[in-house]
């Protein structure tokens, strides 16, 4: 993606198999000529010192290191976000989405609900299982599960209306229905583990009455 002549640039370039921003500056054009200059934080401004100036003093610098300007990848992209951080960052990340999804990317957006702007990398903190997730899923292993619920009878509603014995919740999302075998490795030490012990389990009923 970074065009021959400019620092960086490799005939042959290692590709990821995913990437995983956290409240990462995906878009530096945005986030030092747009909205954030009004309230241009940390972020903001240690992204102006290593471009070296505005897109009209550094047009090749943006384009070779701008993450939108790059889209797309090819790969798929998980990013994190504090809900108290920046609103103007959640905005410019979602944004960074949409454009990573018309242009064919697989993107996971995730809104970490209490989080702020540092809670992302505490590694004692309840956000780091978040975290991790987020990369072994990238990498291409499996999410641990905030819940397991395994041993049960658990009817999914899916086209064959099939049956399933155990599934993990993460993130709240399903990563995984199957057997109690298969949910082993979704299980971690902060993985919570329910029993149902042969129980019946299904989607809920929502009635207007």
């Amino acid at each position: 993606k970074i065009s021959a002549g400019l620092p960086f640039h490799s005939r042959n370039p290692l590709k990821p198999i995913g990437t995983v921003t956290l409240a990462g500056v995906l878009d530096m054009r945005k986030a030092i000529e747009g909205d954030l200059r009004k309230g241009m934080d940390e972020c903001s401004k240690a992204t102006f010192d290593m471009i070296g100036g505005t897109s009209k003093e550094q047009p090749r610098r943006y384009r070779a290191a701008s993450p939108i300007e790059l889209l797309p990848t090819g790969v798929p992209h998980w990013i994190l976000v504090g809900e108290h951080d920046n609103p103007l960052r959640i905005e410019q990340l979602k944004r960074y989405g949409e454009v990573a999804r018309s242009k064919g990317d697989e993107v996971r957006f995730q809104v970490l609900q209490g989080a702020g702007h540092f809670e992302l990398v505490d590694v004692d903190g309840p956000f780091w299982s978040s975290t991790l997730n987020a990369i072994k899923s990238a990498a291409g292993g499996a999410a641990l599960a905030d819940v397991v619920y395994r041993n049960g009878r658990i009817y999914t509603v899916d086209d064959r209306s099939s049956w399933a014995q155990a599934v993990a919740i993460a993130n709240g999302n399903f990563v995984y229905v199957g057997d109690d075998a298969g949910v082993a490795k979704y299980i971690g030490k902060g993985t919570r583990t329910v029993d149902l012990k042969g129980r019946m389990v299904m989607p809920g009923l929502h009635d207007a009455h």
